[in-house]
C-alpha cells in the first residue's frame, strides 16, 4: 500500500531507488538529474501519450500520441524522441488507485519504464499519475477542444499534466 503523497521512483542503474514519503522527493529527483529536455509519458492500453519539457525544464507541452501493439514499440519510438530532442530524462505516469495500492495499469507502467530504460538507455521516473487524464479532459473541454478531437488527443494532454507536475 502507497500512502497518499507524492512518491519518486527511479528505475535503472542496476536497481530502482525509492523515495517514498520523504518531503524532499522533489529536491532528490531534480538534484540528481542532469540538465536537459524531459519526456513525460501517460502509458494506456492503446495509446500513449508523450509530452516533452522546454529546455529550462519548467513548462510541458503536449507532443504526440503513440499508438503501438508492445511496450517495445512504444520504447523506441520514446528512444527516437529522445535521441532527436536531447532528453535525458522521461518520466512516466505511475497510475496509483485512489485508494493507494498498484494495480495491473501500475505493473504495466514499471514494465514499460524498464522497456524505456534499455531502449533509450535514459533515466526514467516512475511518477504518480491520479487524476491527470480527468484534469486533461477538464482543460480540452474549456478549450472547446470537440469531443471527437479530444479522443486523439487527451492522452498528449495527460502526458503534459503528469509532466507539468513533475516539473512543479
Amino acid at each position: 500500500r502507497v500512502e497518499d503523497f507524492d512518491a519518486v521512483l527511479f528505475v535503472g542503474g542496476g536497481g530502482a531507488s525509492q523515495y517514498f514519503g520523504d518531503p524532499r522527493a522533489h529536491e532528490i529527483a531534480r538534484s540528481t538529474l542532469k540538465a536537459g529536455r524531459i519526456l513525460g509519458v501517460d502509458p494506456g492500453e492503446v495509446r500513449t501519450g508523450i509530452s516533452v519539457s522546454d529546455e529550462g525544464r519548467s513548462l510541458a507541452r503536449s507532443l504526440e500520441t503513440v499508438t503501438a501493439s508492445s511496450d517495445r514499440e512504444v520504447a523506441s519510438r520514446i528512444a527516437e524522441l529522445a535521441r532527436e530532442l536531447g532528453v535525458r530524462t522521461v518520466v512516466v505516469g505511475y497510475p496509483v488507485r485512489m485508494d493507494g495500492t498498484l494495480g495491473r495499469r501500475a505493473v504495466r507502467a514499471r514494465e514499460l519504464a524498464v522497456a524505456i530504460e534499455d531502449a533509450a538507455r535514459v533515466r526514467v521516473v516512475l511518477w504518480d499519475e491520479r487524476l491527470s487524464t480527468a484534469e486533461a479532459e477538464r482543460i480540452m473541454r474549456e478549450t472547446d477542444e470537440s469531443a471527437r478531437g479530444r479522443k486523439g488527443r487527451v492522452d498528449q494532454v495527460a502526458a503534459a499534466v503528469i509532466l507539468q507536475g513533475y516539473l512543479d
